[in-house]
Order: structure tokens, then C-alpha cells, then sequence
């Protein structure tokens, strides 16, 4: 019972974290919206994890704890910064949607076909251990090694790609294993990062002018493609990469075209 709390506690300051952060830096559009908050939860995670070890105090209580300080700073520049409001969702019709559909058959399809697909690397993710080499050799065991040792830093006996391996993504992972208590979320850190890159893929075409059906149409295909399916629902870090290269790209054109800080 405690594992549950405590991680629907961790997601909840997360999103406040998450969702404060990019509200204070006035990120315009929902989608551009929904990649900030993925990049402010990342770098949280990593920020909490990083300092942590620094004192040998990698633990569920002390990751809750520094998660309260930080979605408190979140809420306290959200007020100092005015209260600015969320984007607001749209929700189109049913007949606009029927409209749609007809006026598009094919990115129509392919999009069902994607949203099935990622359903199901959902429940997969949820239902299924990580199994596969990578995660099991050096993805996942660095991670139980950080969590037994109470630090991200070197220890004694670790392969190359153990200690030397970029980090972050192990690190997202690291916080939903020491939450829940079992790796039966650390699948979600690659499966998020396939819906966030698809998001940033269709920004992007967005940014350079593309209609809204050829910008979907172009983020189902990079879903639709056998590695993003097939690591979705592993403990890798590939598509962990991908996104934070796709969302530098949205927000480096749009600082650049727009002269906005806050990208």
C-alpha cells in the first residue's frame, strides 16, 4: 500500500513541478506546452537523483521530500510570475472529427493503427518484466546498484557501460523503481518519450509549415516504425535521446524565430 502512495504522491508533485515551471516561462501552444513539462519532469528527476547521491541519500523518502521542495519552488514562481494560465484544450466534435476522417482516410488510419499499438505497449509495459539484454545487463542493473548503494556515483566491479554510460534516462528510471518498489513502471520513462518525440516531430513540422493532417501524419509514421515500437516498451534509452534532441530542435527554432526566453 505504501509503494502505491507513494508513487501516485511522486507523480502528483511532478506534474505540479512540471506543469508550474512551464506555465511561469509563458510556453505558448499545447503541444509546445506538453514538451516543456516533459523536459521540466526530467530534468527534476535528474536534478533530485544528482544531488542525492551526493550524500548517499538515493531513498524513496528523500526523493518525496526534495520533490515537495522543488514543487513548491514550482507554485512559488508560478505566483511570483503572475499566475499565468494553462493553454486551454480544445475538444473537437464528433462531426468535426467525422469531417476529418473522411478529408484524410489515410493519416485517419495510420493513426488508429498508432494509437492501438501504443495502448497496447501500455499494457505490455504494465504486465510484462523488462526482459531484454541491454535493460538486463547494464540499463536496469545500474539502476539496482544506485538504489542499493543509495548514490548515482562509481562503485567498485561495474562494466564500462555500468559507470560510463550516459545516465539520465537510468536515472528517470531509478525514480519509478524506488517509488513503486518493483521495476513495473520503469518501462513508462521509454514509452513516454515515444509519445513526447512524436509530439515534438509534429511541432516541428508544424514550425516549418506543414498542414496539421501532414504534421500528424508524420509523427504516426515515426511511431508506427519497428524500433519505437519495439523499445516503447523497454528500460533502453533511444528514444529518451530522441526527445530531448526533437524537443531542443522545437524550442531552439522558436527562441530563435520568436525571441522568447522562455523557449
Amino acid at each position: 500500500m505504501i509503494t502505491v502512495v507513494s508513487t501516485l504522491a511522486g507523480c502528483l508533485l511532478l506534474g505540479v513541478t512540471a506543469v508550474t515551471a512551464a506555465s511561469s516561462l509563458r510556453i505558448r501552444g499545447r503541444a509546445t506546452f506538453f514538451l516543456a513539462s516533459l523536459v521540466v519532469a526530467a530534468a527534476t528527476i535528474v536534478l533530485l537523483v544528482e544531488c542525492l547521491s551526493l550524500f548517499d541519500a538515493l531513498t524513496r523518502s528523500a526523493i518525496l521530500l526534495g520533490q515537495v521542495v522543488l514543487a513548491s519552488v514550482g507554485v512559488g514562481a508560478w505566483l511570483a510570475t503572475g499566475r499565468p494560465r494553462l493553454p486551454r484544450i480544445a475538444r473537437p466534435g464528433v462531426r468535426t472529427l467525422a469531417e476529418t476522417a473522411r478529408a484524410h482516410p489515410a493519416v485517419t488510419v495510420l493513426v488508429l493503427v498508432v494509437l492501438t499499438s501504443l495502448v497496447i505497449g501500455f499494457v505490455v509495459v504494465l504486465t510484462v518484466a523488462p526482459n531484454n539484454w541491454d535493460s538486463m545487463t547494464y540499463h536496469l542493473s545500474r539502476v539496482d546498484y544506485w538504489l542499493q548503494n543509495h548514490s548515482a556515483m562509481q562503485w567498485a566491479g561495474g562494466s564500462i557501460r555500468q559507470l560510463n554510460s550516459p545516465p539520465n534516462a537510468e536515472m528517470m528510471v531509478a525514480w519509478t523503481v524506488s517509488l513503486r518498489g518493483t521495476d513495473q513502471l520503469a518501462g513508462l520513462v521509454q514509452w513516454t518519450a515515444l509519445v513526447g518525440t512524436a509530439v515534438a516531430i509534429f511541432s516541428i513540422c508544424r514550425l516549418i509549415a506543414f498542414p496539421i493532417a501532414a504534421s500528424v501524419f508524420a509523427a504516426a509514421c515515426f511511431v508506427a516504425m519497428p524500433q519505437p515500437i519495439l523499445q516503447g516498451t523497454s528500460t533502453q534509452n533511444d528514444l529518451v535521446t530522441a526527445f530531448f534532441i526533437t524537443s531542443a530542435l522545437v524550442f531552439g527554432i522558436r527562441s530563435l524565430r520568436d525571441r522568447s526566453l522562455g523557449d
